[in-house]
């Protein structure tokens, strides 16, 4: 038997964490807004670094938005934006600045994870991010879908007054 050979760790095997990266963001000691997309949601976290593991603070998914009178689909970049939005008037004034953590979303340019951020963004918190990956203002208002399935540009006004909590 070859005593040389190692088992890798087990997130690392499936593909679900880049250790590299995980250590990169935890290294910088800034609050990490973790952003995660599945084909119907998307799921926002806002989590500390603590040495017995990471402390979430807030979490927010697409789902919350069914409660709150979203009627369109929620796998979309409209529910990406209010669903960032949302994680925004829950942690304002606990936390003023953030760092993304996409993980293993690719970086696709005016995406749901980016249009997130932008919800996140607008809701008062900083996030050091370029504009060139950004989706645009129509598709970001739901201008896309159509007129029975959208109240996304309500919906977004009434989270932004903060009367949707």
């Amino acid at each position: 038997m070859n005593n040389r050979f190692t088992v890798g760790k087990r997130r690392k095997i499936e593909g679900r964490t880049d250790y590299r990266l995980r250590f990169k963001l935890l290294s910088s000691g800034v609050t990490r807004l973790i952003v995660r997309g599945s084909n119907n949601n998307t799921t926002l976290q806002v989590a500390q670094y603590t040495p017995k593991g990471d402390k979430v603070i807030a979490s927010v998914s697409t789902k919350d938005l069914k409660k709150i009178g979203w009627n369109a689909h929620t796998g979309n970049i409209p529910a990406a934006y209010a669903c960032g939005l949302l994680l925004a008037s829950k942690i304002k004034g606990k936390i003023n600045e953030c760092i993304a953590d996409i993980g293993p979303h690719s970086v696709t340019k005016g995406g749901r994870v980016f249009a997130a951020i932008k919800g996140t963004l607008d809701g008062g918190i900083k996030i050091p991010l370029g504009p060139e990956n950004l989706p645009s203002e129509e598709r970001l208002k739901g201008m896309h879908l159509t007129k029975k399935e959208n109240n996304a540009k309500e919906l977004i006004e009434k989270i932004r007054k903060g009367v949707a909590k």
